[in-house]
């Protein structure tokens, strides 16, 4: 594994994450009002960032 991967894994760690539901997709985050939003691969481990919540409201990242 990668050391930027491990620093990523312990900060997640660190982080309390949940469950979200956006869109009927499934996504982790660790606040809803202004949070980072981190996609969910198939066995449940939090993925990539893909958005953040700003005052609530979802904002998804461009897509490369």
């Amino acid at each position: 594994m990668s050391q930027k991967k491990k620093e990523r894994k312990k900060e997640e760690e660190e982080e309390d994450l949940y469950e979200v539901v956006i869109n009927k997709k499934k996504y982790a985050t660790s606040n809803e009002q202004n949070g980072v939003i981190y996609s969910l691969v198939f066995d449940g481990d939090v993925g990539e960032p893909v958005g953040v919540y700003k005052n609530g409201v979802p904002t998804f990242y461009a897509k490369k």
